[in-house]
């Protein structure tokens, strides 16, 4: 709880320092998973409020809102947030990683760099290391993108989430719901 809660106040506060130099636009950063329920049927979700910012020293910070869950079906909404990510609880997932202190500012707008990143994740009080293949591309003066270029597995398992998947497939009357969960993001950070 207290690391939320001096996340929380680093976000709020990030504004008025020099502590965030790049912040991220949610209103162009997406952040979906898919979910696979019967052998083959495959549905996407997302999350629509996202934070978070980078340092100027390269550290990153990613906040997922887990209450803005979108799958399209309320009911579904109510399940997951309450049997899989137990909102109630834990109202954030949190990614952090660590980038090059100069990397940024040494990209050209209109350059990119492709690379294999380790990031954390912090799920259900879970610390989580992900591999990630990602493309970094500087926009412009003012902007820049990080997006996976191949899906991020997560295993349910592994992450906390496999007695929850369980629950929302029994309540579903489902035959499976799949442990391998592909996520894809699109992030934009603006100054």
């Amino acid at each position: 709880m207290f690391r939320r809660l001096t996340i929380l106040a680093s976000l709020l506060l990030a504004p008025l320092t020099s502590f965030a130099e790049w912040n991220l636009d949610n209103s162009r950063s997406h952040l979906t998973f898919v979910s696979v329920k019967a052998v083959d049927i495959a549905e996407v979700h997302r999350f629509t409020v996202l934070d978070g910012n980078i340092t100027d020293k390269g550290e990153a910070l990613v906040v997922v809102d887990v209450a803005s869950l979108d799958t399209m079906i309320p009911i579904r909404n109510e399940r997951m947030l309450s049997m899989l990510f137990d909102a109630e609880n834990h109202p954030l997932i949190e990614v952090t990683a660590d980038l090059e202190k100069d990397l940024l500012e040494d990209l050209m707008p209109g350059t990119g760099v492709q690379m294999n990143m380790q990031f954390t994740l912090y799920l259900l009080d879970q610390e989580i290391p992900v591999m990630a293949d990602v493309a970094i591309e500087r926009l412009s003066e003012t902007a820049f993108s990080v997006t996976n270029t191949s899906p991020v597995i997560i295993e349910a398992r592994s992450a906390g989430l496999g007695e929850g998947v369980e629950e929302l497939r029994k309540v579903a009357n489902l035959p499976s719901i799949s442990n391998a969960v592909p996520v894809n993001f699109y992030l934009q950070f603006v100054r």
